[in-house]
C-alpha cells in the first residue's frame, strides 16, 4: 500500500493563523500610519509645525537641565525664556513626559517622531484590547476600530501643527479598559486602579491638563455604555468606586505638580479672553457632525464664529470618516427592535447618556447670556477655546460603530469582510479628507535647535544664558522667538501662553535687553527669581521680581541651569511627601508585582 501523508485540521492550527493574518494585517496598518506622519517631520518644505516654536526650544531647554543636573533635580525653574520662568509649575511643561525623555538620547524631532509612532501604536493596541477584552468583538471587528482610533484626524493633526501635549490622547482606551474590567478578584482591580491611575497622572505631568476634563467625561460615557448594552445597572457601583479610586490615586502620584501649578495659575489667570461659539445651535450641531465625519469644516466655522478671527483648520480635525456613520445606521436600521428595547428598559441611562454627549455642543453654543456663565466655572474661564471637547465623540463612535458590526444579524464571514472594508475605507477617506497641502505649509525650522543639539551632545558647547534680547543675527540667520536660548539669550517677550497670547499679564518690570547681570538703579539684577512668580510670599517678594545684587550666587546657578535655594508653603511641602511616598509605594508594588509574576511562571 503506498505511503499516504494526511494533514489534520485542528482548531489550534486555525487560531494560530488567525493571529499570524492579524499580525501582518496590523504591521500593514501601523506602516501606513508610520508612512502618513513621516510625510510632515519635516514636510516637503523642510519645516515642521508652527507650535512646535514653543515646544522644540522647551524640549531642549529640558535637555539643557538634564545635561547639567540629571534626573535626580527637579527642574523648577528655567533662565531660558522671559528672564527667567517657572517650568514644573508651569501645566504645559512636558519635562517628565516619553517625547522629553526621548531627547535626552536623541534629537528633539526624532523624538517627537518616536513619540507620535509610539502613541499611534498604543492606541491601536488599546482600541484592540478595549473592544475584544471589554465588548467581546472578533479580532476583525477589533482590529477595524483599532484602527479608526489610530487613524482619527485630532491625534496626528495635532501632532503635525505641534500640540505636542496630546500625545498622551492615545492613552484613553487603556484607561478605559482598566475602568470598565469586570470584577475577577482583588489583585486584578488594584493593579487596574494601581495602572489607571498612573495614566492619569501621566497626562498631567505631561502636560495634557487641557484634556483630563474631556477623558473624564468619556471615560463617564463608556461607563452608562457599557450598563445599557449589558441591561445591567448594578455594576454601577463597582464601575464608579473603581473610577474615583483611579482618579484620587492619580491626585496623590501628582500632588506636587498640581499644587504648584495651582499655585502658579492662581497669581496669572487667563480669564479675560471671551470665550468663542457658534451663533446658532444648528451650526454648532453641523460644526460637530461634519468635524467628526467629513472634512474639516474651516470656512463654514469661521461664518458662525462670535470672535473677528476664526481657528486654524487643525481645530476642525477630528474626522473617524463616514465609515462607522454608515454602519451605525445600518445597525439601527436592521436592530432597531432590539435597540428601542434597550433604550426603553434603561431610559434613565440613556437620558444621561445623551445629555453628557451634548457637552461639546453646549459648551460652543454661543449666547451673550451663556458665555457670561462658563466664563464663571473654573477651569473652563481660564480656556480660549472649547471647540476641543469634539474629541470627546471620537471613542463613542468608534465602539458604537464596532459593536454595530459585531451585532448585525449576518454570519461571522460577511461582518469579517464588512470589517476589512471599513478598514480600507476608513485609510482611503481619512487620507483625502486630510489637507496635506496646508500641512506642508508648515514653517518652524528646527535646524537650528538640532544642530545646537548636536554641539551639546558632542561636547563643544555648555549651557548659559548670558543676555537677555528680542532677536539676533546669527551666521547669517536670523533668531528669534523662544530659540534664542541657543545663542545663550533669554527671550524678553517670549511666547508662553500663561500670560496670554500677547503677554498681557507678562510683568515685564525692569526686564530689558543686556547682560543678566547688568543692575539697575535700585541693585536688581538684568534676571527675574521664577520663584516668585509661584511663591512670592514665601520669598518675600512680588510676581515677576528680580534677584537682587546680593543674591548673585542664586542669579548665576539659574543661568547656568542649576538649582538655586528658595521658600516653598507647607501646603507644596505636604504635596512634595505625598507625591514621593506615592512613587516610592508604586515601586514597591511594581517590584513586589514582578516578583509575583515570575514566581507563578517557574511553577507552570
Amino acid at each position: 500500500m503506498p505511503f499516504t501523508f494526511q494533514l489534520s485540521y485542528t482548531p489550534q492550527m486555525g487560531m494560530r493563523k488567525n493571529r499570524l493574518y492579524l499580525a501582518l494585517a496590523s504591521c500593514v496598518i501601523v506602516c501606513l500610519f508610520y508612512l502618513r506622519l513621516e510625510a510632515f517631520f519635516p514636510n516637503n518644505q523642510g519645516f515642521i509645525g508652527h507650535d512646535y516654536s514653543y515646544f522644540m526650544p522647551e524640549l531642549l531647554d529640558g535637555v539643557y537641565w538634564h545635561h547639567v543636573n540629571g534626573l535626580s533635580e527637579v527642574a523648577w525653574f528655567t533662565p531660558s525664556f522671559g528672564g527667567g520662568l517657572p517650568k514644573f509649575p508651569n501645566p504645559q511643561s512636558l519635562y517628565y513626559s516619553v517625547p522629553q525623555f526621548l531627547s535626552f538620547i536623541t534629537n528633539p524631532l526624532l523624538g517627537i517622531k518616536l513619540t507620535t509612532l509610539l502613541f499611534g501604536i498604543l492606541g491601536f493596541g488599546g482600541f484592540f484590547l478595549l473592544l475584544s477584552c471589554i465588548y467581546n468583538t472578533s479580532s476583525h471587528t477589533a482590529l477595524y476600530g483599532a484602527s479608526l482610533f489610530l487613524f482619527n484626524g485630532f491625534f496626528l493633526s495635532r501632532m503635525i501643527v505641534g500640540h505636542l501635549t496630546y500625545h498622551s490622547f492615545m492613552l484613553l482606551p487603556f484607561l478605559a479598559l482598566c475602568v470598565l474590567r469586570r470584577r475577577q478578584n482583588t489583585q486584578t482591580d488594584i493593579a487596574n486602579v494601581v495602572w489607571g491611575s498612573c495614566i492619569i497622572a501621566y497626562m498631567i505631568y505631561s502636560g495634557n491638563i487641557h484634556l483630563i476634563p474631556v477623558t473624564l467625561v468619556c471615560i463617564t460615557l463608556l461607563i452608562l455604555l457599557d450598563m445599557l448594552i449589558n441591561n445591567d445597572r448594578t455594576i454601577i457601583a463597582y464601575f464608579s468606586i473603581k473610577f474615583l479610586s483611579i482618579i484620587t490615586l492619580a491626585v496623590l502620584l501628582s500632588a506636587a505638580r498640581i499644587y504648584a501649578s495651582y499655585s502658579y495659575l492662581s497669581l496669572f489667570p487667563r480669564d479675560f479672553y471671551a470665550l468663542p461659539g457658534y451663533k446658532s445651535l444648528a451650526g454648532t450641531i453641523a460644526i460637530c457632525f461634519r468635524a467628526l465625519f467629513l472634512k474639516a469644516p474651516e470656512v463654514f466655522a469661521g461664518k458662525l464664529i462670535s470672535t473677528p478671527n476664526n481657528f486654524g483648520l487643525h481645530e476642525y480635525e477630528y474626522g473617524v470618516t463616514l465609515v462607522p456613520l454608515v454602519l451605525l445606521i445600518l445597525a439601527l436600521i436592521t436592530l432597531r427592535k432590539k435597540v428601542a428595547g434597550l433604550i426603553w428598559t434603561n431610559k434613565m441611562i440613556f437620558s444621561l447618556m445623551v445629555l453628557l454627549l451634548c457637552t461639546p455642543i453646549v459648551l460652543n453654543y454661543h449666547l451673550p447670556i451663556w458665555n457670561l456663565i462658563l466664563k464663571h466655572i473654573p477651569f473652563l474661564k481660564s480656556s480660549s477655546t472649547l471647540i476641543r471637547w469634539i474629541s470627546l465623540y471620537i471613542p463613542i463612535v468608534i465602539v458604537l460603530s464596532s459593536l454595530s458590526i459585531q451585532h448585525l444579524r449576518w454570519n461571522q464571514r460577511i461582518k469579517s469582510g464588512i470589517a476589512v472594508l471599513g478598514i480600507l475605507g476608513t485609510f482611503l477617506i481619512s487620507d483625502y479628507n486630510l489637507d496635506k497641502d496646508r500641512y506642508h505649509q508648515e514653517s518652524y525650522d528646527a535646524r537650528p535647535i538640532l544642530l545646537n543639539y548636536d554641539k551639546l551632545k558632542s561636547g563643544h558647547f555648555a549651557p548659559q544664558i548670558t543676555d537677555i534680547g528680542k532677536e539676533i543675527l546669527k551666521n547669517g540667520q536670523t533668531l528669534k522667538q523662544n530659540n534664542l536660548l541657543i545663542a545663550g539669550i533669554s527671550q524678553l517677550r517670549p511666547y508662553e501662553p500663561i500670560f496670554g497670547y500677547r503677554l498681557e499679564t507678562f510683568p515685564n518690570k525692569s526686564l530689558r535687553p543686556g547682560p543678566v547681570l547688568m543692575q539697575d538703579s535700585v541693585g536688581h539684577l538684568n534676571l527675574k527669581n521664577p520663584a516668585a512668580f509661584v511663591f512670592p510670599v514665601e520669598n518675600n517678594t512680588e510676581p515677576g521680581a528680580h534677584f537682587h545684587v546680593d543674591q548673585t550666587s542664586s542669579a548665576l546657578k539659574l543661568a547656568n541651569y542649576k538649582p538655586f535655594p528658595f521658600h516653598v508653603p507647607i501646603q507644596q511641602k505636604i504635596a512634595n511627601f505625598i507625591t514621593l511616598t506615592m512613587l516610592l509605594l508604586l515601586a514597591i508594588y511594581g517590584v513586589l508585582s514582578l516578583i509575583t509574576f515570575f514566581h507563578n511562571r517557574s511553577r507552570l
